[in-house]
Formats: C-alpha cells, structure tokens, sequence
C-alpha cells in the first residue's frame, strides 16, 4: 500500500471526527482547519496477516516552527 501524500504536499490538519475525545486529540485541537506541509512520513505494518499499513506524517505548521505529527486520517490536501 502507498502513502496518500507526499513530501512538500501541503496539507489541512482535520482531527478525525468519527473517534472518542481522548488526551492526544486535545493536543491537536489548536491545529485544527490550519495549513503546514508534509516534511517526512513513516509507516507502521500491522501484525494482524492483512499487509495492512498505518501512515503517520510529520507536518511543518504554516508560518510557525512547530512540527505535528499526525495519521492519514487527520489531514486532508489542501487546494490552492
């Protein structure tokens, strides 16, 4: 499976909606509806016998120099 999103792609930040509030969503909050660009990205297999992966990104905020690491889930492209 390949990433939906590439290095240099720029990005919104959307904290999925369809999960409990937990600790590390309240973290992500402020950066809701904000824009940054994907600087890396990691995956992660699950050991479940599916090949099924988990992207995670590193996003660089928009006029800021604070990076957020988010899943595929939590970001969606931004159209200019």
């Amino acid at each position: 499976m390949a990433s939906n999103y590439r290095r240099g792609q720029k990005v919104i930040i959307v904290p999925a909606g369809n999960q409990s509030i937990s600790a590390r969503d309240s973290k992500l909050e402020p950066f809701a509806g904000r824009t940054g660009v994907i600087k890396d990205y990691y995956w992660l297999d699950l050991p479940n016998g599916n090949k099924e992966q988990i992207f995670i990104y590193t996003v660089k905020m928009k006029d800021e120099d604070k990076e957020v690491v988010v899943y595929e889930d939590e970001i969606r492209t931004l159209v200019d």
